[in-house]
């Protein structure tokens, strides 16, 4: 395992560091087309308190597609622009979604 301030990006456990943060990566059904670029894999960093303002984190939770669309622009690497989020199919939505929220449950209840 290399060290995160010498790799951007490093698998631990099923979960990847990327710029010293857990992230989750998601193949998308349908990949976004951005320009000349194809975007098929996304990874959702675990949010901080402040990517969180705002949220009502209950809807979130409940997996509330709006809650989950004002957060992910926050926390995806590439980093995805809201109208982008906004024509993810409807599968990718969910899957992002459930990434994100997976960030919620304590390690300790995975187990």
């Amino acid at each position: 395992m290399t060290d995160t301030a010498t790799s951007q990006t490093q698998t631990l456990e099923g979960e990847e560091i990327i710029n010293g943060r857990p992230a989750r990566a998601i193949t998308l059904q349908q990949p976004i087309t951005r320009g000349a670029q194809v975007i098929a894999k996304v990874h959702v960093r675990k949010p901080k308190s402040g990517e969180l303002r705002g949220i009502d984190l209950g809807a979130m939770l409940n997996a509330n597609a709006d809650a989950i669309m004002q957060v992910l622009p926050r926390v995806t690497e590439p980093l995805l622009v809201k109208h982008e989020v906004e024509n993810l199919d409807p599968a990718d939505l969910l899957m992002l979604g459930m990434a994100l929220v997976s960030f919620f449950v304590p390690k300790a209840e995975l187990q």
